[in-house]
């Protein structure tokens, strides 16, 4: 089986890898490894749409220059203009997730497999992680699935 190096691998594609991954990309670690059963936002995109949040609305801009080279109007535009001190489905945060995650997979330095992870193993200080087609090594790896 083929293997190729990354500088990390983030395993999940919710809201955990995307914060992962995009630090990961302001700290200019990369080449990056993005790995996720459908790229779809998780589990609160998903499975937690239509459940009424119970904080105000927030907005959160560590991906301000992935936010900026989205055509307005989006995602974020939306949460932005909603009254913060009201609650709101999560649809409205899964969707921003969305847009997040697909201008993400547009980047040249990083790499994304649709699948799913069969193992990960570490040996020294050099982790394994293989798929179905393929194996990939790197030092640093992000286990973001859920609880």
């Amino acid at each position: 089986m083929a293997m190729t190096s990354h500088q990390a691998i983030v395993i999940g594609a919710g809201p955990g890898g995307l914060a992962t991954l995009a630090a990961l990309c302001d700290a200019g670690i990369r080449p990056n490894l993005w790995i996720d059963k459908t790229f779809e936002g998780g589990r609160l995109n998903t499975l937690f749409r239509e459940i009424s949040s119970l904080f105000g609305c927030h907005i959160w801009f560590p991906c301000v220059s992935i936010i900026q080279s989205v055509s307005v109007p989006n995602a974020v535009t939306i949460l932005e203009s909603m009254d913060r001190d009201r609650t709101y489905e999560l649809s409205s945060a899964g969707d921003m997730v969305c847009m997040l995650v697909n201008s993400i997979l547009k980047r040249p330095d990083v790499q994304s497999i649709q699948g799913e992870v069969e193992r990960a193993s570490l040996k020294g200080r050099i982790w394994t992680v293989s798929t179905a087609n393929k194996d990939f090594t790197t030092k640093l790896l992000f286990c973001c699935t859920g609880s």
